[in-house]
């Protein structure tokens, strides 16, 4: 017979299933847990160096749960790997958040046909076939392929980043170093008295191989040194070089390399090495990771390597930014696709950071990009006020209607977040063209010649 009391009693759980559930939560909140203040970015412990680093993945500006961790969704992933930005080679680079491909970087150049002399006679990139100049934006802009991105030159007033620019060359082992520095030196006497130059780095294998035959030479052992010869010149069009250090006509810097653990396509734009002012990469970090949703990863050392996570990428004397870095310097990565990333670098050459100043460090130039969470980051961008509407393209975007028919938004201004999110002073100047996935651009089909091709 049905009464009230029998279905007033508690429903208790078998025991073993308390245990299991109690078990759980004692995994997820253990004494180990690390408590931070609120904007500050947990840290977390590279297994190659030891250094820790502050991470963050990030959805864009929305739910709580788009904000939180992805390392802490499941509890079984609590105690996942990780590795800092200088030995970023492994499993944990494989995560992009809200950023999910770096399109384009756009350059203003004075002269288009020593820039075609520059970009596609000596790196060897394409110049877009598929494209008319209206659908360029004009008749006096290039586009230039390299492997699924691309390097917008148009013609204006010469545009610096001030930094270095890491170009993936294809094939590591194929000898596509060798030929860009036989192309390159082929182009001295064309571009003799602009501010061309070019240093090829050899390999520490190769520069072994010299110091054995400089030795065995010494030595008076000429089979040996003759030896040692001869595996050289064999190795040459495959590991001979490690990387080349290049300056365009007008001063902008380039590092080509053709081996990039944690970059996936067989060419690319891998990175953006940019100096920030002292002081600000973890508040750059934050903005980037609250804003705009990218995954972030802030190195408090600098990366003995200072560069993209290789010390092939970014030798010794590539940029300003890199000297600081070999010396300690602060500076934080943010990705904008697979393998693909800014990485800013404190120096302290630059003084003190002040609006006047961090304008002045910006030439105009801008990088393009597409995100998974459209909307919010745009919301986000035009609650802090950085909505970019003066601008000489033709994509303006006051509001979202705007935004979403464009399929795209600009802005240009990084600021420093307070404990509430608010806006605060500026830290840096760069151009973002932040587009959605719907833009007709996104993974459309781009033709490199054969080397370059995709694999």
């Amino acid at each position: 017979m049905w009464s009230h009391a029998a279905c007033s009693r508690p429903v208790l759980r078998p025991v073993a299933a308390r245990l299991v559930t109690v078990a759980r939560k004692g995994a997820s909140t253990g004494g180990d847990k690390q408590r931070f203040k609120k904007g500050q970015l947990p840290t977390k412990t590279c297994e190659v160096c030891g250094t820790r680093s502050s991470i963050a993945r990030n959805g864009a500006g929305g739910s709580a749960a788009a904000r939180a961790p992805a390392s802490t969704s499941r509890p079984d992933q609590a105690a996942a790997s990780f590795s800092c930005s200088t030995h970023d080679g492994g499993g944990d680079c494989q995560d992009v958040g809200n950023a999910v491909h770096l399109e384009h970087v756009n350059l203003e150049v004075p002269d288009l046909d020593l820039a075609r002399v520059f970009f596609s006679e000596g790196l060897g990139l394409t110049p877009d076939p598929d494209t008319l100049g209206w659908q360029r934006g004009g008749p006096f802009v290039t586009w230039y392929n390299l492997g699924r991105q691309q390097l917008h030159i148009i013609k204006g007033p010469a545009q610096n980043t001030h930094g270095t620019v890491v170009l993936k060359l294809p094939r590591a082992g194929s000898g596509s170093l060798q030929r860009a520095a036989e192309r390159l030196a082929a182009l001295e006497p064309v571009l003799a008295g602009t501010a061309f130059s070019f240093t090829v780095v050899p390999s520490p294998d190769q520069q072994q191989h010299r110091e054995q035959s400089h030795q065995g030479q010494n030595a008076g052992q000429a089979k040996a040194s003759s030896s040692s010869g001869s595996s050289r010149s064999g190795s040459r069009d495959s590991s001979g070089i490690a990387s080349i250090q290049v300056t365009d006509p007008w001063g902008q810097r380039f590092v080509l390399v053709d081996h990039l653990p944690g970059f996936p396509s067989p060419a690319g734009i891998a990175e953006l090495q940019l100096p920030c002012f002292p002081g600000t990469a973890h508040l750059i970090a934050r903005f980037y990771s609250e804003v705009v949703g990218a995954r972030v990863v802030e190195d408090g050392s600098g990366g003995s390597s200072g560069g993209s996570g290789s010390s092939e990428a970014s030798p010794s004397g590539a940029s300003s930014s890199s000297e600081h870095a070999s010396v300690g310097a602060a500076g934080c990565c943010v990705y904008l696709g697979p393998g693909s990333r800014l990485r800013f670098i404190e120096d302290p050459g630059l003084g003190p950071c002040t609006s006047e100043a961090v304008e002045q460090l910006w030439s105009g130039w801008h990088v393009a990009f597409y995100v998974s969470s459209f909307s919010p980051a745009f919301q986000t961008v035009l609650r802090l006020g950085l909505n970019l509407l003066d601008h000489p393209y033709r994509d303006k975007s006051p509001d979202l209607p705007a935004a979403l028919a464009n399929r795209q938004f600009r802005f240009k201004d990084v600021v420093r977040l307070d404990s509430f999110g608010k806006r605060g002073e500026l830290l840096y100047c760069l151009g973002h063209e932040v587009r959605s996935l719907h833009h007709p651009g996104y993974l459309r089909p781009l033709y490199n010649r054969r080397d370059f091709a995709h694999e």
